[in-house]
């Protein structure tokens, strides 16, 4: 027994300084899948030393140790698989994170841009619409203005027209009162001539009828004395 005691110290003892440098840098080196790996191959080179030289010297407590040892490494290793397997998730889940970041930001770009572009489309809309209100009020201007110096020009010619037809109206008149006082004037010269017609007739008659008389007077004398003669 006291054998085996002395076999298992000197085991220990070497076997703690054998893995020493490599556990010093496992120590200090991050924790992640190449040093979870490297650590359990020490943990079982370890236990199946011991396992070894417990059958050899057929010392149980090596054998126990070297069990416990088996044991405890393939625990760091499911431990190491477990985090390995977390730490894969959490990077797939960083990854996630971010491509799904990315994406939110390429959308939220996007509507940005969508909103940049409707802005700029509704003010563009919004100038063209002021500008054919604006077209549209000076086209009716003008067309008002030119309404206002039609029925201007209209109102002048209408004006000029009536006034040419007083005009005309009042030379009608003026020539309708001359031909009246023409006809006047000939109806009273036709009068006078009448007239004078009439006496001229009234005293060729009286002359006449003057003569007459002073004709017949010797002859009814002559006949008178002719029939006292006869007598």
């Amino acid at each position: 027994m006291k054998i085996q005691k002395i076999a298992r110290t000197g085991l220990t003892g070497a076997l703690k300084v054998a893995r020493k440098p490599a556990d010093v840098v496992l120590d200090h080196a991050p924790d992640n899948k190449v040093t979870s790996s490297v650590r359990g191959v020490l943990d079982r080179a370890d236990a199946a030393a011991r396992g070894t030289a417990g059958v050899a010297l057929g010392d149980s407590e090596l054998k126990e140790q070297a069990r416990d040892g088996r044991a405890a490494a393939d625990e760091r290793a499911r431990a190491a698989e477990f985090r390995a397997k977390a730490a894969q998730k959490s990077q797939e889940a960083a990854a996630k994170a971010q491509r799904d970041k990315a994406a939110a930001d390429k959308r939220r770009k996007q509507a940005e841009q969508r909103a940049a572009d409707e802005k700029e489309k509704a003010q563009k809309r919004r100038n063209e619409t002021k500008a054919k209100a604006k077209k549209a009020e000076e086209q009716q201007k003008a067309s008002a203005g030119k309404r206002a110096e039609a029925a201007k020009e209209t109102a002048g010619e209408k004006a000029q027209d009536e006034r040419t037809e007083v005009l005309q109206a009042k030379a009608e008149a003026v020539a309708e009162r001359k031909e009246a006082a023409e006809a006047k004037s000939e109806a009273s010269k036709l009068k006078q001539a009448t007239e004078r017609a009439k006496q001229e007739r009234k005293s060729q008659s009286s002359s006449t009828s003057a003569q007459a008389k002073n004709t017949s007077r010797p002859t009814t004398e002559a006949n008178n004395k002719s029939g006292k003669s006869t007598t």
